[in-house]
C-alpha cells in the first residue's frame, strides 16, 4: 500500500474516529473503504456514457443531420408503430 497523508478538518476526523470505534475498525479503513467506494462509483459513471456506445455496424453515415431532423425523423417514427 501507499502511505499518503490527508489533511481534515477536526469535526471531520472526529466523527471518523466514533465510527471507527463503533465498528472496531481503524480510522485508516474507513478511509480506504470510503476512497474505493469513490472509484467504483466514478467508474460506473465513466462506463454509461453515451459516448462511449460503440457505432452499429450498420454502415456509413448517410448524410449529416441536424438536431431538429433527428427528432422529427423519432417522433415520425413513433407515429406508425
Amino acid at each position: 500500500m501507499k502511505p499518503i497523508s490527508v489533511h481534515v478538518p477536526e469535526d471531520a476526523y472526529a466523527e471518523l474516529k466514533a465510527l471507527a470505534e463503533r465498528d472496531g475498525r481503524p480510522v485508516a479503513a474507513l478511509i480506504r473503504e470510503a476512497m474505493r467506494d469513490y472509484l467504483r462509483r466514478e467508474e460506473a459513471r465513466s462506463a454509461h456514457s453515451i459516448l462511449q456506445i460503440p457505432a452499429h455496424p450498420s454502415g456509413a453515415q448517410l448524410g449529416d443531420w441536424e438536431r431538429h431532423e433527428v427528432f422529427d425523423a423519432l417522433i415520425d417514427r413513433g407515429d406508425r408503430a
